[in-house]
């Protein structure tokens, strides 16, 4: 218990809970007062490409690699939720399309409409939402960055 924050209560008795990864441990909000919540959100948005490497341009030949980083941060930190959109608002069990497979078949407004849904709410997508901006846009050279902020 060497780490713990000493804001947090001592977790007396409770029970482990699996998880294949942290961000996978809960769909409850992250406390980001607290040492375990900082750990994530870091985790969740540092960069997936190592130092030096050369990052995503935005250009088409280098997509799927983009893509596949970015499936398999996802499903590391649960970000699955926010990543698949419906494409009937009205039936949002039905037909769901991933934004890293789906991404040619996605028109904006049906992204937007999924987002506003949960964006300004105090929820876990809202959260991850954020962590999943900060990570991808760390991915991107700078000029790929000035071409998407325009």
């Amino acid at each position: 218990m060497a780490d713990q924050d000493p804001a947090e209560p001592a977790a007396a008795a409770a029970a482990p809970t699996f998880a294949l990864a942290p961000g996978l441990h809960g769909n409850a909000f992250i406390d980001y007062g607290t040492t375990a919540g900082r750990k994530l959100y870091e985790a969740a948005t540092n960069s997936l490409y190592a130092s030096g490497e050369t990052k995503y341009n935005g250009e088409e030949p280098s997509m799927h690699n983009f893509c596949i980083r970015g499936i398999t941060h996802s499903e590391a930190f649960a970000w699955e939720h926010i990543c698949s959109v419906p494409t009937d608002p009205q039936q949002p069990d039905v037909d769901i399309k991933s934004i890293w497979t789906g991404y040619g078949q996605l028109p904006m407004e049906m992204v937007r409409n999924h987002v506003s849904t949960y964006i300004q709410t105090p929820t876990r997508a809202t959260q991850d939402s954020l962590q999943m901006y900060m990570c991808l846009f760390s991915l991107l050279t700078e000029a790929a960055q000035n071409r998407i902020t325009v």
